[in-house]
């Protein structure tokens, strides 16, 4: 997902975990878990990172490479204090993934038939129809469907209701 400068640096000079001091490692375990965090963010939600917490991410990169780079030339020219805070960076990726709705997998599957449906041109269903051409959207519409009610599929793209008795009009939203 992310490129780490580090990883390849620490390799290039030959170095692991045991070679580094504590405020590299520190660094790292920081990086690390944000990158956990967006990546578990991405996987489960759908959710993408910020801006703002990739740039922290590559801020904290490079001071860690500087770190190690003062590591192999014997020197302290890096400051011993991360520029960005591993938890409020964690905090910032939680809040991101907060503030964004999650992606249903199942949702995205009924709007990927729907819009199968659409391209076809029709725009009248009837329940037979459907489960021909949608295997997810015919289950939930079976599994919620109600006599007498307003039954049928909303998507953010997309409406199939039932307009008369088991037939089904596919809009657009």
């Amino acid at each position: 997902m992310i490129k780490l400068r580090y990883e390849d640096l620490m390799e290039e000079q030959g170095l692991d975990n045991s070679d580094l001091n504590d405020e590299a490692k520190e660094g790292i375990k920081s990086i690390k878990a944000a990158v956990r965090f967006m990546e578990m963010n991405k996987s489960k939600r759908g959710v993408d990172p910020s801006k703002s917490a990739l740039k922290k991410v590559a801020t904290l990169d490079k001071w860690v490479c500087n770190e190690i780079m003062d590591i192999v030339y014997d020197r302290d020219t890096n400051d011993d204090t991360p520029p960005v805070d591993g938890d409020e960076l964690i905090d910032e990726i939680k809040s991101d993934a907060d503030d964004k709705p999650s992606v249903d997998p199942k949702g995205l599957k009924i709007e990927q038939e729907l819009q199968e449906m659409w391209d076809s041109g029709d725009r009248e269903f009837d329940l037979d129809a459907i489960r021909e051409k949608t295997k997810t959207a015919y289950s939930v519409i079976f599994e919620s469907y109600e006599d007498g009610e307003e039954n049928g599929i909303r998507t953010s793209k997309f409406e199939l209701i039932e307009t008369s008795d088991e037939v089904f009009t596919l809009k657009k939203r």
